[in-house]
């Protein structure tokens, strides 16, 4: 049996312990072992603090190649526009995904269009143009002009930039030509660059090309049908895992912002998920398709899900992306 010494040591002991704080662990803490992967990424993730400033979240509209499209999305409340942009050599730059089926309107009478709900109060932040053959026309040529990056930007500055609504210059697989390059020597403080990609090999890329300005390094990580690949957002390594590299990504701290894509109607537990992630917008819409249809549901459970993450606030006219 115990001497009393040993008694009296163990009571004293005790009770220092029990007089101190007790602590109860956070959300992020990892204490316990949870039974599924969504536990296991709620108990990962840490959520946004409600308290502080709260973080702008941006709704993309996909696809919204002609006027219609952007009509369309302006009344449904987007706060930003993704459109594709084509050079068609002499015919100039198309809103159009695959040209030269000229299957949308030019770029000059989509930007007049935009330009003009700015000025009438509607919030659109930013034009993310998608660029597909941004080295189609050589600007050091002056019959290629009309039809190169050089000729698409300065359009931008002259009709959308002056109206307050900023343009993402969007690379998907096309980074590595002129196009980039011209674009990242003279940024305004309007404009930004989107590379898509995984984390660790888009960190190398910004790092060895540029811009300079993290703020103007922009993230994005998808698929067309984004339950697709997604998994369950803590995978470790280089995982091709769309919630999980967009973690990452924001994790990392290396880029100014990071989007995802594409969101339909009807995910609203994936968009959730990315919220939780800490993304800083996504592009939704159709799948394939123009801007249209169920995406004005789409729009609706996106915001209903921001609702529910305090540290989210629906970017208005006055956020500054970049």
């Amino acid at each position: 049996m115990p001497n009393l010494s040993h008694l009296l040591s163990g009571l004293l002991i005790a009770s220092l312990t029990f007089a101190g704080p007790i602590v109860i662990p956070e959300q992020g803490d990892v204490l316990s072992t949870r039974q599924s992967s969504t536990d296991a990424f709620d108990n990962t993730v840490p959520e946004l603090n409600a308290r502080g400033p709260k973080k702008p979240f941006y709704a993309i509209a996909h696809r919204c190649n002609d006027m219609g499209a952007v009509q369309r999305a302006v009344d449904d409340g987007a706060n930003a526009i993704e459109m594709d942009l084509f050079s068609e050599g002499k015919d100039g730059w198309w809103a159009s995904h695959d040209g030269p089926s000229k299957n949308g309107n030019r770029a000059k009478a989509m930007f007049d269009a935009i330009a003009g709900h700015r000025k009438a109060g509607k919030p659109i932040t930013f034009v993310w143009l998608d660029l597909k053959n941004p080295d189609a026309c050589d600007p050091a040529k002056p019959a290629e002009w009309g039809c190169s990056i050089a000729a698409l930007r300065d359009m931008a500055r002259q009709v959308l930039e002056p109206q307050g609504v900023r343009v993402l210059y969007g690379f998907y697989e096309n980074e590595n030509g002129n196009a980039y390059r011209l674009l990242r020597s003279g940024l305004t403080g309007n404009e930004a660059l989107n590379v898509d990609g995984r984390s660790a090999p888009l960190q190398q890329f910004f790092n060895d090309n540029g811009p300079s300005s993290l703020q103007k390094r922009i993230a994005s990580y998808g698929w067309m049908r984004l339950g697709e690949g997604f998994g369950d957002c803590t995978e470790p390594g280089d995982a091709h895992l769309t919630c999980t590299q967009l973690r990452q990504e924001v994790a990392s701290g290396k880029f100014g912002k990071v989007f995802s894509w594409t969101a339909v109607v009807d995910q609203v537990q994936l968009v959730q998920k990315l919220m939780g992630a800490g993304i800083d917008g996504i592009i939704y819409g159709l799948d394939g398709f123009p801007y249209g249809g169920s995406a004005t549901q789409t729009l609706a459970q996106i915001r209903s899900s921001l609702a529910q993450h305090g540290g989210y606030k629906y970017a208005g006219i006055e956020d500054n992306p970049w």
